[in-house]
């Protein structure tokens, strides 16, 4: 039987948040190791197409640091995967979870 595989939380720059409660949903990656400037779409899309190349449906985007960088992450991974599951904070240290997938994707 194969063991199945723990989802990766992709969190497109670290955070002063305490993600400990991350640990539930799977593997912390970074997309970043800096915030990087809300006008570098170009250049996020790149770095985030790269850093996600691996990355599988099930698998989540953290809505954090700046929200260009979780929007153009959550996009790419769409392109990528056809939906998006993404991590939201919910109150406290607390994360909730929710997923977008387009039925009329063609």
């Amino acid at each position: 039987m194969k063991a199945s595989k723990r989802s990766s939380i992709y969190v497109p720059a670290p955070t002063n948040r305490d993600l400990s409660d991350l640990e539930r949903y799977g593997d912390i990656k970074y997309l970043s190791d800096k915030p990087l400037h809300r006008h570098a779409i170009d250049s996020m899309e790149s770095l985030f197409s790269e850093r996600l190349r691996d990355s599988e449906p099930g698998d989540y985007i953290l809505v954090s640091a700046l929200s260009i960088m979780s929007m153009v992450a959550a996009i790419v991974f769409y392109d990528m995967h056809g939906r998006v599951n993404l991590i939201l904070h919910d109150h406290g240290d607390r994360y909730v979870d929710r997923s977008f997938s387009s039925v009329s994707r063609g």
